[in-house]
């Protein structure tokens, strides 16, 4: 069951113009828009000053590089920048599921639509350009998708689970060729690094912990970049709101990040740690560790109530629900 802030998705994205940095809001399901916000101000990430940044070579060859300084909160705000609607002959339908969205080349945003079966282009006005896909199984077509990504030349990829494969298209969303996937992948994003076709999948020979494979692919190659053991807290009855969930991680648990650099780089964050890690390709080496030092924090009751709010949101039948805060604080742990 996808809790409540995964179906209302909300994804950075990169600048639109030289600028501000954009965010994506999509909201929920039967929702008829979708809204490009902007940040307007940032708190200073670090009181560094013109103290400079120490960097040693490890005995593995990795460069670890240490920022100086203190983190600041993050302050933001935010200006409504666009609003997509829907497409004339679709008046009043809206987007139904709408679970992906990318910032294109040439200021193109692609939307994934999972129960509309389709992928729309938009520019950046918000106005309707193109759309591809439909029910089926054949080429272009979707069961259920849930992944899109950027691909070279101004296409996307759209990973659909149901037929277990990536269906492709063009820069004006015609479709191509599918590209099987034979790989344990379930959800999570999924980039191009340079030539590779970054991906996250599951260790299926796994006994406790769930085992997280950050992978690239290229042709019939496949690199491990990074594994992590994510702590999981089992099945969780929450009797507040009448759900029960599986494979739970416990609140402020460590899970992987990480997004595409220059030049193919895959930059992963997935400890409880103030770093990260730059892999280089095309063997995704650790080659570069950058870190911060900053004081720990414990994980409290208080802190953990703090995080929660006024209660954890999820979708069920009969839609949302909110569990009680405590209630899930007690049985996610942290």
């Amino acid at each position: 069951m996808k809790s409540y802030a995964d179906i209302t998705n909300r994804k950075r994205v990169e600048p639109m113009s030289p600028g501000f940095p954009r965010l994506i809001v999509l909201s929920g399901s039967l929702a008829p828009v979708l809204t490009l916000m902007t940040s307007l101000s940032l708190a200073a990430c670090g009181g560094t000053g013109n103290v400079p940044e120490k960097s040693v070579t490890d005995s593995a060859g990795v460069v670890v590089i240490d920022l100086p300084g203190t983190d600041l909160p993050l302050n933001w705000t935010v200006e409504k920048v666009v609003e997509i609607w829907p497409i004339e002959e679709e008046e009043g339908e809206g987007f139904f599921g709408v679970t992906d969205v990318e910032v294109m080349a040439g200021n193109r945003i692609a939307v994934l639509d999972r129960m509309g079966k389709k992928v729309l282009f938009f520019d950046e006005e918000g106005q309707y350009l193109a759309q591809g896909g439909r029910e089926g199984s054949g080429p272009g077509e979707f069961q259920y998708p849930i992944e899109l990504f950027a691909t070279r030349g101004g296409g996307v990829g759209v990973f659909d689970m149901m037929n277990r494969r990536v269906e492709q298209f063009d820069s004006t969303l015609a479709p191509l060729a599918p590209d099987p996937f034979q790989v344990p992948y379930y959800g999570g994003q999924i980039a191009l690094a340079g030539s590779f076709l970054v991906v996250p999948v599951a260790d299926l020979e796994a006994e406790a912990d769930e085992v997280q494979v950050l992978s690239a692919m290229r042709g019939a190659d496949t690199v491990e970049v990074v594994r992590h053991i994510r702590e999981l807290s089992g099945t969780v009855r929450l009797e507040s709101c009448g759900m029960s969930l599986s494979a739970m991680a416990p609140l402020f648990a460590p899970s992987t990040h990480w997004a595409p650099g220059p030049a193919g780089v895959v930059a992963v964050v997935g400890t409880n740690r103030y770093e990260i890690d730059l892999h280089q390709p095309p063997d995704f080496r650790l080659e570069r560790r950058i870190r911060r030092r900053v004081p720990v924090i414990n994980a409290t009751e208080e802190l953990a109530l703090e995080s929660v709010g006024d209660g954890m949101r999820m979708v069920g039948s009969g839609g949302i629900r909110v569990c009680d805060a405590a209630e899930v604080v007690e049985k996610r742990g942290y």
